[in-house]
């Protein structure tokens, strides 16, 4: 008999036996938390929603997301010497 080692992933504290199974994890992920909301904001028909999912994961357009998503600078108090990171798209 031998002995068979089995690899698991582990993504947000669920356990997946493959990084497809995790790709699939994401996909659903960005289809509930953006596609939905942006479905229930403007009115787009369904099979192009699958065309937005395809679009957001290229990898060309995830760099130019993750990029501009990112962008920080620090917000420095010198009146009690303190700082914090603040991303740009959430100054109002």
């Amino acid at each position: 008999m031998k002995v068979k080692a089995i690899t698991k992933y582990t993504y947000k504290d669920k356990e997946y036996y493959s990084l497809k199974e995790i790709k699939e994890a994401v996909h659903n992920t960005i289809g509930e938390e953006v596609i939905d909301k942006i479905n229930k904001t403007i009115e787009i028909r369904h099979k192009d929603l699958f065309k937005l999912l395809d679009i957001l994961c290229q990898p060309e357009i995830r760099k130019v997301l993750t990029e501009c998503l990112n962008v920080e600078f620090e917000d420095y108090n010198e009146f009690n010497d303190t700082s914090k990171i603040i991303n740009v798209l959430d100054l109002k």
